[in-house]
């Protein structure tokens, strides 16, 4: 049965969190996880992945939206553990399968400690990540529907990074943007709209609700790739170097953005994306940067960003919840920190 109004509110004055004590809880909670289940390396690589730390977007977001649905914030930490152990599982896959060498300033997991040992550890985090959801003082009944949804989400997950490589090998430019929308939306929208769906279950909000939380998140995922597409080229993403998408030949929104209005420009951008990542030279990346910029491609991505975020804003849900929008509005600001030197991109 659904929780009334009056009895979440009861509930949520019984046990608040600040956000820096919630999120070290989580840190907590996930090393305690690791070490109940690893030893050794594995263990070693699991907490170094994880100590490694960038900006947690994700259990912040766990922690916001459980703030603006009244959520008893310790109710929260298996969920938002559950998710960053997931999101770092990723991680690990991701800089294996794109070859990068660094990450938040740091030598990636492949890098220092081999291939096969990235690969255990991220099938190891994957496997360990909803095992938090069942110490978390949730009824058994919500604790079965979230460990189901982390399955459902995990999966969306891997599905969609099994289109990147075929995206990347821009087999039809008739089809491209809509491969990049499919790929994004599975790799990356699915965990911020699973996220968004998981707190509404902890809160125990109908399915109608759930639904809507969903789709609004779900266009907040792919407002977060787009802006870390053009931050890729144009800011600064704590990498070794700027362009990296260029150097492993990955078709980001600009990509998609510049060959939609300038076709003839697709030999040579493909003559560079297809490089192997070692002959990709910086100038080759200044090509590609000067090209987006020199035709407007640059701006036409800001802009259609800025139609992401109209729709966001214009979401029915959002008249309806107060402390949601408010929310939504500061973490949207939160999440265009980094691009906003290149334009007025504001809520």
């Amino acid at each position: 049965m659904l929780e009334s109004q009056s009895g979440r509110l009861e509930r949520s004055r019984s046990s608040q969190l600040t956000e820096t004590s919630f999120l070290a809880d989580v840190n907590r909670t996930a090393l305690r996880t690791f070490s109940a289940r690893a030893s050794d390396l594995l263990l070693q690589m699991a907490i170094e992945q994880l100590t490694n730390v960038g900006k947690q977007l994700r259990p912040r977001l766990v922690y916001g939206l459980g703030q603006a649905f009244e959520v008893d914030s310790s109710h929260l930490i298996g969920w938002a553990t559950a998710c960053e152990i997931l999101h770092n599982a990723t991680l690990v896959h991701d800089d294996l399968q794109d070859g990068d060498q660094w990450r938040r300033g740091i030598e990636t997991i492949w890098k220092r400690f081999g291939v096969a040992q990235a690969v255990n550890l991220g099938d190891f985090l994957i496997s360990v990540a909803p095992l938090p959801l069942f110490e978390s003082e949730i009824e058994p009944s919500v604790q079965v529907a979230i460990a189901r949804l982390y399955s459902v989400t995990a999966a969306r997950i891997v599905n969609g990074q099994s289109f990147e490589p075929l995206l990347n090998e821009m087999r039809s430019i008739a089809t491209l943007e809509e491969d990049y929308l499919k790929c994004i939306a599975q790799k990356t929208s699915a965990l911020f709209a699973g996220i968004a769906r998981g707190v509404a279950i902890i809160a125990q909000r109908d399915e109608a609700f759930q639904a809507q939380i969903e789709s609004l998140f779900f266009d907040l995922g792919a407002i977060f790739q787009i802006q870390d597409d053009i931050l890729d080229l144009f800011g600064d993403k704590r990498r070794e170097t700027k362009g990296c998408d260029i150097k492993e030949g990955k078709v980001s929104f600009l990509v998609v953005t510049h060959l939609k209005n300038y076709p003839d420009d697709l030999n040579l951008i493909r003559s560079i994306l297809t490089k192997p990542r070692e002959q990709t030279s910086e100038n080759d990346v200044q090509i590609i940067s000067q090209l987006f910029e020199q035709r407007g491609t640059l701006a036409t991505a800001l802009s259609e960003l800025e139609e992401l975020m109209a729709r966001v804003r214009n979401a029915e849900v959002l008249q309806m919840e107060s402390k949601l929008a408010d929310f939504v509005r500061g973490f949207a600001a939160q999440v265009l920190v980094p691009i906003q030197h290149l334009g007025n991109l504001s809520w």
